[in-house]
């Protein structure tokens, strides 16, 4: 469910550019989807097993106060990050290989 605000983001960032993307501009986004991807799946130990990605089956997800606090601060810093990205990058091409590795919600 966390994943739905980033796939709004990413169709208003998709309906809004429409120049030419950069490379390193497109590089960089997608770098930092994958770094999200990781963050995410090592927090939720339970969601990386249940997608198949065994690195974190030896934990469990941490719901401290503090754990809650850490990824809300993630999520902020992502959000502002993204929010200075190119707008003209491609976003359709690149939220292709996020939403692939997604799951299916209904």
């Amino acid at each position: 469910m966390r994943v739905w605000p980033f796939v709004l983001l990413l169709l208003a960032l998709a309906a809004s550019g429409r120049a030419a993307p950069r490379p390193d501009a497109a590089k960089a986004l997608h770098d930092l989807f994958a770094a999200t991807w990781d963050f995410d799946m090592q927090e939720d130990p339970q969601e990386a097993s249940e997608l198949g990605d065994r690195r974190w089956n030896d934990h469990w997800m941490d719901r401290s106060p503090e754990a809650f606090a850490k990824r809300d601060s993630h999520n902020r810093e992502v959000l502002a990050k993204l929010a200075k990205t190119d707008q003209n990058v491609s976003i359709r091409s690149q939220s292709r290989t996020m939403l692939a590795q997604m799951p299916q919600m209904d």
